[in-house]
C-alpha cells in the first residue's frame, strides 16, 4: 500500500525506521511532507491524499482536524479513522509500537497480499560487504525482497517475502543467507547490540565491569538503559586523564611514560584492575583517541578494546576514520560487539564439555 507522511514538526529523528517498518510489512511511502504553516496546510494535506491510500499524520493534530472540519465532521480524539477511501494514523508523538500494533493491522487489513520480513543484525561488514557475499541470493531471490539498512559498523539485512510465496523457496533463501552472514551476526530480530549484550549477561548469569576512557561512559549508558541492569552491571569508571588512569585503575605510571594512554599496555591494566577491584565476571575497557589533536602522532581515530574474565584478557586495535562522534560511536559498539563474543564463547565451553 502507498503510504503519505505528513507532518507539522521536524520527523528526521525517525522517519527512516517508519519507512523501514513500513516496508517490512510490503508497504512503501509515496511522499512525505513536512509543512509547520496554517497557510499551506490544506494544500499539503491534499497532495498527500492524491499520493495515498492511508495517511500518516505526525505532529500539532489541532490543524489536522481544523483542514478536515470544512469537508467532514471527525472526532478530534480519534488516532484511526477512515474518510473517502483514505485510512488516517494520527499520532503526536511518535512510536514504534503505535506503528507495529496499530498502524500495521490497520493498513494490512486493506491488502490481499500479506508481508512477513526476517530479520538479521550483522555486525563489522560493511553494506558493500555484504551485498557481495550474498550476491548469489540477490541475483535468484525469485520475487523475495533482500534489503541492507547500514549504519556506523553495523548493518541490518532484511528478508521480505509476501504469503503466497512458496514456503520451500522461502525457507531456502533465509537459510542461505543466515547462513552466509552468521559469522557476522548478532540477533534475528530488531534489537540493539547492547540489548543482546544484555541479554546474553542475564543468560550466563554474569556481572560486567566497564572502564572507559575516549568512550566517555558510552558503554555504560548504553547497558543501564536496559531494564534490570543493577542486577549485571557492577560498576562503570570513566577515567580520562593518565593522573585517574593511575588512582582509580591502578594503571602503572611507567606504563603511561613509556607506551602512553592509547596503548594495549594501558587497556590491558585497567581492564585487569577494575576485574580486580570489582569482583565481577566480565570485563571491558577502552582507550584511544576520537580526536581532533593527539599528543602522539597518528594517534587520531586509533583505540585499544580490551574484553575478556580471570582466565584472560583479548585486547583489540583499530584506527577508525571520521570526526570525534563518529570514532566515539565505532570504538562503543566494537567494545559491546566483543563483549557480546565474550559471553557467545560461554556457550561454546559449555557445548564442550
Amino acid at each position: 500500500m502507498q503510504i503519505g507522511f505528513l507532518a507539522t514538526k521536524s520527523a528526521e529523528s525517525f522517519l527512516p525506521r517508519m519507512k523501514k517498518i513500513l516496508s517490512r510489512k510490503g508497504h512503501s511511502l509515496a511522499c512525505s511532507v513536512y509543512v509547520d504553516s496554517d497557510l499551506y496546510f490544506a494544500s499539503a494535506l491534499n497532495f498527500a491524499a492524491m499520493q495515498s491510500q492511508a495517511i500518516v499524520f505526525y505532529g500539532n493534530k489541532d490543524m489536522l482536524f481544523d483542514a478536515l472540519k470544512n469537508d467532514y465532521e471527525v472526532d478530534s480524539a480519534l488516532s484511526l479513522f477512515e474518510l473517502n477511501d483514505t485510512l488516517y494514523a494520527v499520532m503526536d508523538e511518535y512510536s514504534d509500537e503505535y506503528m507495529d500494533e496499530t498502524v500495521l493491522p490497520m493498513l494490512n487489513s486493506r491488502c490481499k497480499t500479506l508481508y512477513t520480513t526476517e530479520i538479521i543484525k550483522t555486525f563489522s561488514k560493511s553494506e558493500e560487504e555484504l551485498r557481495e557475499l550474498l550476491k548469489n541470493e540477490i541475483k535468484n531471490r525469485n520475487r523475495i525482497s533482500i534489503s541492507f539498512y547500514p549504519s556506523a559498523c553495523e548493518c541490518e539485512i532484511d528478508i521480505r517475502y509476501s504469503s503466497k510465496m512458496s514456503r520451500e523457496i522461502v525457507n531456502s533463501v533465509i537459510s542461505n543467507v543466515k547462513n552466509t552472514v552468521k559469522e557476522y551476526t548478532y540477533a534475528y530480530r530488531d534489537i540493539s547490540l547492547a540489548q543482546r549484550v544484555f541479554e546474553m549477561l542475564q543468560i550466563h548469569r554474569k556481572r560486567v565491569c566497564i572502564a572507559e576512557s575516549f568512550t566517555g561512559g558510552a558503554i555504560a549508558s548504553a547497558l543501564t538503559l536496559c531494564p534490570g541492569a543493577s542486577e549485571f552491571v557492577s560498576e562503570g569508571i570513566v577515567s580520562y586523564t593518565n593522573e585517574s588512569k593511575i588512582r582509580r585503575l591502578g594503571v602503572s605510571k611507567h606504563t603511561l611514560e613509556s607506551w602512553g594512554a592509547v596503548s594495549s599496555d594501558c587497556v590491558y591494566e585497567m581492564a585487569v584492575n577494575i576485574m580486580r577491584q570489582s569482583g565481577c565476571d566480565v570485563c571491558v575497557a577502552t582507550s584511544g583517541n576520537a580526536g581532533p589533536k593527539s599528543e602522539r602522532e597518528g594517534e587520531v581515530g586509533r583505540c585499544y578494546i580490551a574484553v575478556g574474565d580471570m582466565s584472560g584478557i583479548h585486547i583489540f586495535e583499530h584506527d577508525f576514520h571520521g570526526n570525534r562522534e563518529f570514532i566515539t560511536e565505532c570504538g562503543t559498539k566494537y567494545a559491546l560487539y566483543y563483549l557480546y563474543k565474550q559471553l557467545q564463547s560461554y556457550d561454546e565451553r559449555m557445548i564442550e564439555n
